[in-house]
């Protein structure tokens, strides 16, 4: 009997055996190539996709399965949620979602099922979120690590660390780095990329005449010194922070900021003195408990949160938008996509969403001084709890305000220091966060380098493909980790280094084949000149640049216009002017990780009819005019050239330049020359000559008057009306211009008052072609009758009529009414308040053409 058990248990263990073999070979062949083929690219850890919280790539987490629960059903296999999706027989739930599987396909999972489903792939049922495992693997959530060296052959074209890396990708691909640029496109490059600006001739002439080894680095020196640095690059991250002047609509409150440029002007300050990134980040979030009292200057950086739209006064709202700017714009962590429910993809929580709501909900508005961008903590503690699919009137538990759980350390504290936002602060410029460094050194190379190393730069979550060049974003984050965070150190490697000294002439086949797209960097990427940029440069080849640093906002707009840089141009958030769009403009409703790159022919028909170019274009064709004579055609063009492009035309461009005034000159010859025109210039009493006749730059409340408000810095008080006006002082007499339409007898008559007892009155005079005194009249506490004699005078004859001052301009106001009447082939009447207002469309000359054609050119449109 003993025997005959023995061998019954013994055939019954080997039967059992030899179905679990059967089993597994069943699943190995019929199941697991299914699930390779159809599933794993959304639901694996290796594809870092978890649709639906649910992974596919091992038995415990089949399992387990995702957000509707485990797919498996033994007792009832044909109830199985993983059969029901087989079979489509959900109209909303159908995998694969593009083609239904073959039957006999289903009827084997049906198969597998009632064989208890067996699955070789064990493991044991995971404690942690698929989202949470995801992240495990996730290249931006682990640590950045510099750069391990390797014995490369050949690699004198390397200058750094991370040219080695790059060599390294193009070597396995069979290519070479271009060659590198030629020094004036070097010293363009370096001059828009570190200042906004184009090069100055002595910044060319330094690099060209210098074959020093050290010649490059010192240009990038001196251009990091420059204080046109830190404009340029405040305006980089005014991209990223939404920044405007405006409120946006909020019903009748003023939509006006109280004086936002000072967060403007505090990063032009910070970025000039390489304020480390560490701390520009912890000011920019919490400068109340760092700098309360404001005494370093460093309450106005919390514009960076407080700059925001206003929803309407939406509190929820604003807080989100706070949220997300700091989520996005610090740490490229998209925490705003979990304000209803846990993220789809990223192990953030609504629950890390509303610990971080909490912090914001106790930070304070107060207003005024010492900052009105200031932030404070809360007196009294406001509680936060979780919103219900984001609805505030639906609240679920309360939660503890801290930072993102996966990214803290176990068992970390939470905030309760304040409304937590200094603790916020220093979480994110922790060593142990792996995205601050990497999505600011992303941000820097875009600006520098023209493409991203990271696709998504405000996202790096799950869905974010690692870089193809890793390598050096993380070497270039633990350089500037270790060299303080500083973002001069940061760009002064990525400018010194070889890579970016190629040229951007990608010429070679077989990398345009390999490479099309240029993501291994063989060659530097052609960028364009940003709006910015493109409107400095105009105003840098126009001499007319206002180089004063800070202050308030201003409309560049609309005339009168102004001469500041554009990084001070009013950001009215609402109603953002339609070249801010044309030229992709940041829009400053939301955080921007990078402007669009568009060619529309908006662009195009702005350079082509606006008053503004015109009057940028006059202006410079007024002083090569004035410099070189209307008709010393190459010496014209050779102006033009060296003036607007930097350089010096070829034979070619000489040829054609010279050509197109001469055809430009045909083209208006014909033109109608303006009547009247109002300006000042230097005009002596004693000789009776004016030494010089430049037009006013503004017309504004009915007066021909400098840029700013009376009085000018630079004009003073020299302004003329219809009836009058005010002299400056003798190099700003005021001068109204009359230019003969017809050859004849010419005639002046009228009146000039000067009408207080108070100031030594003033001096009218009338000179032709700014040359001959026809007379002059002492105007003094009342009334002069002004008459010339009968004069014969050419067409074109210039008849100034200009007033100076008598001494000093103090209490000088005069009103003079005059009659211009000229006798030719007809009798005309000319009155000098009839027709007087703003400036008509001034038609341009040849050499106004000329300039403007330059203005205008592709080239100087692209930094390389």
């Amino acid at each position: 009997m003993a025997t005959s058990a023995f061998l019954f248990l013994s055939l019954l263990l080997s039967s059992q055996a030899t179905i679990a073999v059967a089993d597994d070979t069943f699943f190995e062949t019929k199941i697991r190539p299914i699930l390779v083929e159809h599933c794993y690219s959304c639901h694996s850890l290796e594809s870092g996709e978890a649709s639906g919280e649910l992974l596919l790539d091992s038995a415990a987490s089949m399992k387990r399965g995702g957000g509707r629960g485990t797919p498996l059903n033994l007792n009832m296999p044909e109830e199985s949620l993983l059969i029901r999706v087989l079979t489509h027989a959900d109209e909303n739930l159908k995998m694969p979602p593009e083609e239904k599987l073959p039957d006999s396909v289903v009827d084997d999972f049906r198969t597998w099922l009632k064989q208890g489903a067996p699955d070789p792939r064990g493991g044991t049922v995971p404690d942690k979120s698929a989202r949470e495992l995801l992240a495990e693997k996730h290249w931006a959530y682990q640590l950045p690590q510099p750069y391990q060296l390797v014995e490369a052959a050949g690699v004198e074209h390397a200058n750094d660390p991370i040219d080695i890396a790059i060599l390294e990708k193009l070597r396995e691909k069979g290519l070479e780095p271009a060659a590198k640029a030629d020094k004036f496109t070097l010293v363009r490059r370096l001059s828009y990329d570190l200042l906004g600006l184009p090069p100055s001739p002595e910044d060319i002439a330094a690099l060209q005449s210098d074959d020093s080894p050290d010649a490059y680095r010192r240009v990038v020196e001196r251009l990091l010194a420059s204080p046109q640095f830190g404009e340029r690059w405040a305006r980089h991250w005014m991209d990223v922070a939404r920044y405007a002047d405006t409120k946006g609509y909020v019903f009748q409150e003023d939509r006006n900021y109280a004086a936002a440029f000072r967060y403007r002007d505090w990063l032009i300050r910070s970025l000039n003195e390489d304020m480390p990134y560490d701390q520009f980040v912890q000011y920019q979030l919490a400068a109340d408990a760092l700098d309360p009292k404001n005494e370093q200057g460093h309450l106005d950086a919390m514009g960076f949160l407080t700059l925001g739209r206003r929803f309407l006064n939406n509190i929820h709202d604003i807080i989100d938008d706070r949220m997300d700017v700091v989520g996005r714009g610090l740490m490229g962590l998209t925490i705003a996509c979990a304000r209803c429910h846990d993220h789809k993809y990223d192990p953030v929580s609504a629950a890390d969403y509303y610990s971080m709501y909490g912090i914001f909900l106790n930070s304070d508005e107060p207003g005024g001084d010492p900052s009105p961008l200031r932030l404070v903590d809360s007196p009294n503690e406001k509680p936060a709890f979780i919103f219900l699919r984001g609805q505030a009137h639906n609240r679920g538990e309360q939660v503890p305000r801290r930072f993102v759980k996966f990214l803290s350390e176990e068992n970390s504290a939470n905030f309760t220091a304040g409304s937590g936002r200094l603790d916020l602060a220093k979480s994110i410029i922790s060593a142990k966060n792996p995205l601050t460094a990497r999505v600011i050194v992303n941000r820097v190379w875009l600006r520098l380098v023209g493409s991203n190393l990271i696709d998504t730069p405000s996202d790096l979550g799950i869905r974010a493909p690692q870089p193809e060049l890793l390598d050096v974003l993380d070497e270039l984050s633990c350089g500037m980790i270790e060299n303080q965070w500083s973002l001069k150190h940061l760009i002064r490697r990525i400018v010194l280094s070889s890579t970016y000294q190629q040229s951007s002439l990608g010429r070679d086949e077989l990398a345009q084949k390999q490479d099309p797209e240029n993501r291994l960097l063989w060659h530097m990427n052609r960028k364009r000149v940003d709006f910015e940029g493109l409107r400095d440069s105009i105003l840098v080849s126009t001499g007319r640049l206002d180089p004063r640093l800070g202050g308030p906002s201003v409309p560049i707009h609309e005339p009168p216009y102004t001469n500041r840089r554009t990084v001070y141009s009013f950001i009215d958030r609402q109603n953002l002017p339609g070249i801010f769009r044309s030229f992709d403009v940041a829009s400053p409703d939301a955080h921007n990780p990078q402007r669009s790159l568009t060619t529309v022919p908006q662009q195009g028909l702005f350079l082509l009819n606006s008053d503004w170019i015109a009057e940028q274009a006059q202006a410079l064709g007024d002083q090569l005019t004035n410099e070189f004579g209307a008709s010393n055609d190459e010496a014209l063009v050779r102006a033009a050239f060296t003036k607007i492009l930097k350089r010096s035309p070829n034979d070619l461009e000489l040829k054609m330049g010279i050509d197109y005034l001469a055809n430009a000159r045909q083209s208006t010859a014909h033109g109608p020359a303006p009547i009247w025109s109002y300006g000042y210039g230097s005009f002596s009493p004693e000789t009776g000559e004016l030494k010089s006749f430049t037009k006013f730059p503004a017309f504004d409340g009915g007066t021909y008057r400098g840029e700013k408000p009376l009085p000018d810095n630079k004009l003073g008080w020299a302004s003329l009306s219809a009836e009058g006006g005010h002299p400056g002082t003798k190099d700003f007499s005021v001068v109204r211009r009359w230019q003969a339409p017809q050859a004849g007898m010419l005639q002046i008559i009228g009146q000039a008052e000067h009408g207080t007892e108070q100031g030594n009155g003033v001096i009218a005079a009338i000179v032709l072609d700014q040359k001959k005194l026809l007379g002059k009249w002492e105007v003094r506490n009342g009334k002069v009758e002004i008459k010339t004699e009968p004069l014969d005078i050419p067409a074109g004859t210039t008849v100034d009529l200009i007033v100076c001052d008598n001494g000093d301009t103090s209490h000088d106001s005069f009103k003079w009414r005059a009659v211009v009447r000229i006798t030719g082939e007809t009798k005309e009447t000319y009155a000098s308040n009839k027709g007087f207002g703003p400036p008509p469309a001034q038609s341009m000359d040849a050499v106004d053409l000329l300039v403007q054609a330059l203005l205008g050119s592709n080239e100087l449109a692209f930094v390389d």
